[in-house]
């Protein structure tokens, strides 16, 4: 079983930082909220370009 922690939970912090966050609490898995109200990621902005936002969301996530 793995448990996850969602990236809401540090919603004022830049997405690199929550993740970073995320990372040294030593969860295994992220739950990425995705909402146009976020500063984090947008579903306009995944719909826009997906392999970018796909790009950047590898080179962002600490986790393997």
């Amino acid at each position: 079983m793995y448990v996850a922690c969602s990236t809401l939970c540090f919603a004022r912090r830049s997405l690199e930082e929550a993740l970073q966050v995320i990372a040294e609490m030593r969860f295994a898995k992220i739950d990425l909220a995705i909402h146009e109200d976020s500063l984090h990621v947008k579903p306009s902005q995944v719909a826009a370009d997906v392999p970018r936002t796909a790009q950047r969301l590898r080179a962002l996530c600490p986790l393997g």
